[in-house]
């Protein structure tokens, strides 16, 4: 039985780092995310990425929409106090939607060390790992600094 050959990723130190093994490209790769957590993408029933960010806009635009008449309501239903609460409710997940089209998510590079590191377009965090010497930069927002 042939078992995998492929070195597992290790930081700076020769430590091993969060990672999982892509049985297609015959690789480890590096488990990437933010705050600890990995970074996890999200599928519906037939397998197409949903766009949180565009489920959320929908929502907000459907809730700004809604209006009711107050003969149609059922006793307690919709009163100034409780569409008060909603419409908080409504410009929390707004602001919410707003911070996540702020944000621009980190991104981890790869290359040589002979390789140009990417200076453009860069976030502060964003990642450059030097395959060939094991080296770990960080953009600092202005330069690739070694970590």
């Amino acid at each position: 039985m042939a078992y995998n050959t492929v070195s597992i990723q290790k930081d700076v130190d020769g430590k091993p780092i969060p990672q999982y093994y892509n049985i297609l490209q015959d690789v480890y790769e590096v488990l990437q995310g933010r705050n600890g957590a990995q970074r996890v993408e999200l599928y519906d029933a037939d397998g197409n990425p949903v766009d949180l960010e565009t489920l959320l806009a929908a929502i907000v635009t459907a809730l700004g929409n809604v209006t009711v008449s107050s003969s149609a309501l059922p006793s307690g239903a919709a009163t100034a106090a409780k569409q008060d609460i909603l419409k908080t409710a409504i410009d929390a997940v707004a602001t919410l939607i707003t911070s996540i089209k702020d944000r621009d998510a980190t991104k981890t590079h790869y290359g040589n060390s002979t390789d140009t590191k990417p200076t453009t377009g860069n976030v502060k965090g964003d990642k450059y790992y030097e395959i060939n010497t094991g080296e770990v930069y960080m953009w600092d927002g202005s330069d690739w600094v070694v970590i």
